[in-house]
């Protein structure tokens, strides 16, 4: 899988942050993303692909979309 390939899924897991307004200030805080049980079909295995730093993601299927989760 190829980097730009990888960089397009959704992240399955892990922290995102939000950004809101209040009291006219920016305030911006840890969001925990939802993290999908991810399903490789019967005969595959878990698939496991490293980005360009070297990092290992599995990627897998959850609801009928494509997810990477940080390994």
């Amino acid at each position: 899988m190829t980097q730009t390939k990888l960089d397009a899924l959704p992240e399955s897991g892990g922290y995102d942050w939000e950004e809101t307004i209040e009291d006219g200030r920016k305030v911006r805080r840890p969001v925990v993303r939802p993290c999908r049980v991810l399903h490789h079909g019967d005969s595959s295995g878990s698939f496991i692909t490293y980005d360009t730093s070297g990092d290992p993601w599995m990627i897998g299927e959850a609801g009928g979309s494509t997810y990477k989760q940080r390994m």
